[in-house]
């Protein structure tokens, strides 16, 4: 009896320890997250020259092959980006953008990444209409354009795969799955399971 009790009471006096660590860990945690939004809300502003902006190539994107009011409305949309920086800051966190360009610039790089996403979003809605209505080398000219910038959402690979499984170019497939396992997408994982289940 005294053996179960002084086992149970190193267990228990083990729990205490892992929580303890864990909220240690976690206390420790929250105070060097401050301690670098202190410092990033004190570096003063920097120059964005050195940014890589994304080029959109107009020129080699399918303009006018659908004529419905959608397509038309999503096209005059895109053509609106002549104007407009563009820049893909997915995984960097406000904290690291403020630290290397001073917290006076972030309001503006916010702008530039939602360009980003709202671009993305609009080309992905595009691919998707031209593939329904059997362009689909039309779409993917946006695809991979939108591959080359990073894109990070899923239909934009499960499309394509498809793209490329239709015209049975299996090394370009492969080419692709690889691209996203080695890289760090939120939703990597997801992903490679739904282009696995299109390829088998």
């Amino acid at each position: 009896m005294f053996g179960i009790f002084a086992t149970l009471g190193l267990f228990f006096l083990w729990i205490k320890f892992v929580i303890g660590r864990n909220n240690r860990k976690a206390e420790q945690n929250h105070a060097n997250y401050w301690e670098r939004e202190r410092k990033a809300n004190e570096v003063r502003k920097q120059p964005l020259d050195n940014l890589a902006f994304l080029e959109i190539p107009f020129d080699l994107l399918p303009f006018g092959v659908l004529t419905d009011a959608d397509t038309q409305n999503d096209e005059a949309f895109i053509r609106t980006f002549t104007d407009k920086k563009v820049l893909n800051l997915t995984g960097v966190s406000n904290t690291d953008l403020k630290l290397k360009y001073g917290a006076a610039n972030l309001p503006l790089l916010s702008q530039y990444d939602q360009n980003y996403t709202l671009l993305v979003r609009t080309m992905n809605t595009w691919a998707e209409r031209l593939f329904k209505e059997n362009y689909k080398n039309q779409a993917s000219d946006i695809l991979e354009y939108l591959v080359h910038t990073g894109a990070d959402t899923s239909i934009t690979y499960l499309l394509l795969t498809k793209v490329y499984l239709d015209r049975k170019d299996y090394e370009s497939v492969e080419r692709l799955r690889q691209l996203v396992a080695e890289s760090s997408f939120t939703l990597k994982n997801s992903i490679l399971r739904e282009m696995n289940l299109l390829i088998s």
